[in-house]
């Protein structure tokens, strides 16, 4: 009788009761969900760490994502707002859960601004610069005043979490590091001689002739692209090679060398191998050919 009785009195409860109590379950199972999909996404983050890249400030991704998303601090308030939700009735329980919700929401979007700053190309540019300056013989250490501004400006917006403003600055400290790049380079084709260098031979027939000029030329310039080496491509090196190429009286290029480095080893060595599928021509004097060098750049670039 008392079942019955039971029976008939939750029949009898308002519809809108009801429906309230299935919302409230809903949004329990839907912050539980979106909880589970971050816990998976930082261990995912988590599993690449012993290989992951620090940028110039020594740091990791994991390490961003620790201190200003993915919170041990967060997760255990979340943790606390589902059992309080679970534990109360229809009116607190909503509010502990879009309490909740906007945490993980909060956090989330977080992650993807971290993200987009560790997408920049500026947070390897101390790695960067210290390839270049090896591999040219220059300072290991910068002392450009514009770089060193710029890279304060970026640790100003990561110092206070704010990773939007750090990608945009992260951005300019990019364009500051090749337009150092860029003086640098042009300072050093001016000053490095043909006797200063070590010259590869040619190691292919040549590609065809292309008559004289006043001055020596390239006739036909292959593309870069045909030759970008796609490990290169998978670790995201770009840079511009300085290449001098030797022309002989039969608009052969004989052999080439290495002006200025971009820093990365595969990608100097696919420069002369561009250098070495080009067609030359040859200078003349008096209407007559002449041997020469010719000095020219080969860029590597990634498509945006």
């Amino acid at each position: 009788m008392r079942a019955l009785v039971l029976f008939i009195a939750l029949a009898f409860l308002p519809q809108e009761a009801v429906a309230k109590s299935r919302e409230v379950r809903k949004q329990i199972a839907t912050v539980e969900k979106q909880l589970e999909q971050m816990q998976d996404a930082h261990e995912l983050i988590r599993g690449n760490s012993p290989n992951a890249a620090r940028d110039w400030r020594g740091r990791t991704k994991l390490e961003d994502i620790d201190q200003w998303a993915y919170t041990p601090a967060l997760e255990e308030r979340v943790r606390s707002l589902l059992r309080e939700a679970r534990a109360s009735g229809d009116a607190p329980a909503k509010a502990a859960l879009d309490e909740a919700k906007k945490l993980l929401d909060d956090a989330m979007a977080r992650a993807l601004e971290i993200a987009r700053y560790w997408q920049t190309p500026g947070v390897s540019w101390r790695a960067h610069w210290r390839s270049f300056a090896t591999a040219n013989a220059l300072a290991v250490d910068p002392s450009d005043e514009q770089l060193l501004v710029a890279e304060q400006k970026v640790r100003v917006h990561l110092d206070a979490g704010d990773f939007i403003g750090a990608a945009s600055a992260s951005v300019r400290l990019d364009a500051a590091l090749r337009a150092a790049f860029r003086s640098l380079t042009a300072q050093l084709q001016q000053v490095r001689g043909p006797s200063t260098l070590k010259f590869i031979p040619r190691t292919t027939p040549c590609p065809g002739t292309g008559g004289t000029g006043a001055a020596a030329g390239i006739v036909r310039a292959v593309s870069p692209a045909d030759y970008y080496p796609a490990a290169s491509k998978r670790r995201g090196e770009q840079g511009d090679i300085v290449v001098r190429a030797h022309i002989a009286t039969d608009n052969c290029g004989t052999e080439f060398a290495v002006v200025v480095s971009s820093g990365y080893p595969e990608l100097d060595q696919a420069a002369l191998k561009v250098a070495e599928a080009n067609t030359y021509r040859a200078a003349s004097e008096n209407g007559e050919p002449i041997e020469g060098y010719l000095t020219f750049k080969v860029r590597f670039t990634l498509s945006p």
